[in-house]
């Protein structure tokens, strides 16, 4: 037995007559991806006019990446009791290692472009303080203990690029004499 399904091929309204489907029309519709910015020009319409008769405002552009460094203090201020306060300066004959040694409280702003010059890690940092600072460190709930150095190294590096003095930080004098025992170099290779 045989079938004939002919009469689906066309669709057929209940009275015999052929149905015509129209689609509504999707252009003009919003399509995901890039917003129309607001002061866009009407169509129709004078674009440096508005409905008050008043110049439109000249569009704004707004640029995205850090062009300037921040002016605001590291939000994660941690302090280390029995080492010198941050705002003690730091004896010029000390190496790198030293300061990580004995003054882990001016590890901030000026102090950090020597290590960065130098090239060094967060954990690199991290495994150069004294034990009861890496206690504190560590102990801190729901945080990585290196987070706070590498957090302030990327910020001091950004700003530095920002300003355009990376470079010339790289290629200058060392600040100071590294000191950082074998075992703490990545890969124990490190450049002179």
């Amino acid at each position: 037995m045989e079938y004939d399904f002919s009469h689906l091929r066309e669709p057929v309204g209940a009275n015999g007559e052929e149905l015509i489907i129209e689609y509504p029309s999707r252009r003009g519709e919003k399509v995901k991806g890039r917003p129309k910015p607001k002061n866009a020009p009407v169509s129709g319409g004078s674009a440096a006019t508005s409905t008050t008769g008043k110049d439109a405002p000249a569009s704004k552009t707004r640029t995205t990446g850090n062009t300037h460094p921040r002016k605001q203090p590291f939000k994660s201020q941690v302090s280390y009791d029995g080492y010198p306060d941050a705002t003690a300066p730091v004896p010029p004959e000390l190496t790198l290692y030293e300061v990580c040694q004995k003054m882990p409280n001016s590890l901030r702003e000026n102090t950090l472009q020597a290590f960065l010059q130098a090239e060094w890690s967060a954990n690199e940092l991290f495994t150069c303080l004294p034990t009861d600072v890496q206690d504190i460190l560590k102990a801190r709930p729901g945080k990585d203990k290196t987070m706070i150095y590498q957090k302030r190294l990327e910020r001091m590096k950004k700003d530095l690029e920002a300003k355009g003095e990376l470079q010339a930080l790289m290629a200058a004098p060392k600040l100071r004499a590294d000191g950082r025992p074998n075992y703490v170099k990545r890969g124990n290779i490190r450049r002179s």
